[in-house]
């Protein structure tokens, strides 16, 4: 019997019959050293890359303003420091070669009847036509509205920016409501591409 390492099945020692050479530990090794490769994107890695932000706060959207998520975030988790949190604030992608679930929610509290409300992912030019790749959107009842871009699987290189947009018709108050129903991003590696 082979194993998946190539290597010829044990031997009772002391027996000679089936020598295991330097070749075939360096091979047993490096099946390792890809797996590692594989499942957390580099041999160094000891984890898998994750982002998670919220804004605790809220601000005054301007009515007819295609707005980037400005400062004010929260980073509950970032295991790269990859999210930078300015204005705009955008995250920077740290592994190529991988597949990444990103997600960006938002809300209001009272959206205007027939108001238009719109959010999107946008990735390496803030050009909230061209380059999306991920969108939300609602036209108002008079109510709340939630709005979740989410794109899975996305295949990123290492370096490509992510920048999180919104629109709305109409002058809102967008952000944390009702207690604790924060606006928030996440991103996460989910594995090789």
């Amino acid at each position: 019997m082979t194993h998946a390492t190539g290597n010829a099945t044990w031997q009772d020692y002391p027996s000679t019959a089936t020598v295991i050479n330097a070749s075939a530990l360096e091979n047993i090794e490096n099946a390792t050293d890809r797996l590692h490769v594989s499942e957390l994107g580099s041999k160094t890695r000891t984890k898998r890359s994750v982002l998670r932000a919220y804004y605790n706060s809220s601000y005054v959207h301007t009515a007819g303003a295609d707005l980037w998520q400005g400062g004010g975030w929260v980073n509950d988790y970032d295991s790269d420091a990859a999210f930078t949190v300015a204005s705009p604030s955008f995250y920077t992608c740290p592994i190529g070669g991988r597949r990444w679930d990103i997600t960006y929610k938002t809300n209001t509290g009272t959206l205007p009847i027939n108001a238009n409300f719109a959010i999107k992912i946008v990735i390496n030019t803030q050009n909230l036509f061209t380059n999306s790749i991920a969108s939300d959107n609602v036209r108002g009842t008079g109510g709340e509205a939630h709005l979740c871009a989410m794109l899975q699987s996305c295949k990123l290189n290492a370096g490509d920016k992510l920048w999180f947009g919104v629109y709305c018709s109409v002058q809102i108050t967008v952000g944390w409501i009702f207690g604790y129903v924060y606006p928030e991003i996440t991103v996460r590696d989910v594995g090789p591409a």
